[in-house]
């Protein structure tokens, strides 16, 4: 034991933080745990052993640098909580030797088996945290399964395999409770069964955290407007919100077909880029506008402000004090960088804007992350402006072209909530 502390402390590990922004794979990390508990076998069979010694001194020293890697990377979307999870899994792990060490020399054999249940705990913490987080990714698998074409038959296979203890009814009831706990507003069924699907999503894909603060924070925002009913009786203010669900479908519907063919990668983050402005100009708009004349920081009428510049509007949201959390960017850079073909650059993980008003350089997945950022937030807006209209009697009406469109007929509906 005196041995691989000696080598350990004699040449201490430098740390230095990774160029490349990639993290471990869960496998990795397991695979990390069963070296650890080889090379503590080894130790157990034979102390004196050198091969043993520097086994244990090479499995610790590769814990406390992917350990030091996972944690100096930045936290990005989609990855937030699988950085989580891995971080949890290596803090337990970086535990180990020196809580076996104190195990194999301790005073008597009571106190050893004492220590040595202590290791095990946390050797059991850290395939555990890895284990929850695989379990949450196959729960989430469905949504991402473009074999189903039916967005509403994907995410009603999604749920079934998520929640496989409640019906879509059920789901309702359960998730109204849990917005109303979180958000500390009312919630109908319809949107309880909404929140269930964001909050799922978001436990993977986005960043839990913050979307759980902002869904909270925009509810109450959304609820306590007194501005809320006039502003729906104006002219095109819950029109336009109806034709952004539409957009949104669209926009989904052309990006997963290209998901689905293409392969180059470079090209691939071109599409992402301009799904991200596409998303931006024809959601984000309609929401924006709302927001700004919820806060009061805008004053015209809404048929009037909609027309504005989108990028406008959100900076005015984050200069807003009731709205400045709701975005955490304009993404005026990405939306312009989506109109001008040559104004991009690709060369490895690094991608170089050529624009008049940005010229800057950003990896490929801080670009993701800025594209996640802004579903996360659209979805939390659009969740809370939708449940407030609706619980002040001012639904968003959708058209009967556009629910055939989407295929969420009335009766279609209540065929699939019977059916499950």
């Amino acid at each position: 034991m005196a041995r691989v502390e000696e080598q350990l402390q004699s040449s201490p590990l430098e740390f230095s933080p990774p160029e490349s922004a990639s993290l471990p794979s869960s496998e990795e990390v397991l695979d990390l745990l069963v070296s650890f508990t080889d090379a503590l076998d080894s130790l157990l069979r034979n102390a004196r052993s050198v091969e043993a010694t520097s086994e244990m001194v090479e499995v610790q020293r590769n814990i406390i640098a992917m350990q030091g890697a996972c944690e100096a990377r930045q936290q990005l979307r989609p990855s937030v909580t699988l950085q989580q999870a891995l971080s949890r899994s290596l803090q337990s792990a970086s535990k180990l030797w020196p809580t076996y060490a104190r195990a194999l020399t301790a005073p008597n054999l009571s106190e050893a088996q004492k220590i040595s249940k202590a290791g095990q705990a946390l050797l059991d913490s850290a395939v555990a945290e890895i284990d929850a987080h695989k379990n949450l990714v196959e729960t989430t698998r469905a949504y991402e399964d473009l074999s189903i074409t039916d967005f509403l038959d994907r995410i009603i296979a999604a749920l079934s395999i998520s929640h496989p203890e409640h019906s879509l009814m059920e789901l309702g009831r359960i998730g109204a409770l849990k917005a109303a706990e979180l958000t500390q507003v009312p919630t109908d069924e319809a949107h309880g069964a909404q929140y269930t699907l964001l909050h799922t999503i978001a436990s993977i894909h986005l960043d839990p955290q913050r979307f759980s603060s902002l869904i909270a924070e925009s509810a109450q925002f959304c609820m306590s407007a007194q501005n809320l009913t006039t502003i729906a009786q104006e002219d095109r203010a819950l029109t336009s919100i109806a034709a952004s669900t539409r957009m949104l479908y669209e926009a989904l519907g052309s990006f997963e077909a290209i998901l689905t063919r293409e392969t180059n990668e470079d090209a691939l983050l071109r599409r992402i880029i301009k799904f991200h402005a596409e998303v931006y100009e024809d959601v984000a708009g309609p929401l924006f506008t709302w927001y700004n004349l919820l806060a009061g920081t805008k004053q015209q009428p809404y048929a009037k402000l909609a027309q504005q510049d989108v990028t406008d509007l959100a900076r005015s949201m984050l200069r807003g004090n009731a709205t400045s959390t709701f975005l955490e960017n304009s993404g005026s850079e990405l939306r312009n960088a989506a109109n001008h073909g040559s104004s991009l650059s690709v060369s490895g993980e690094i991608v170089t804007f050529h624009l008049r008003s940005y010229q800057g350089q950003r990896t490929r997945w801080e670009i993701l992350d800025e594209v996640f950022s802004l579903l996360e937030s659209l979805s939390a807006m659009s969740w809370s402006l939708s449940n407030a209209l609706t619980q002040r009697g001012y639904p968003i009406p959708l058209s009967d072209e556009d629910a055939a469109y989407m295929r969420i007929t009335p009766f279609r509906l209540v065929s699939v909530t019977v059916e499950n």
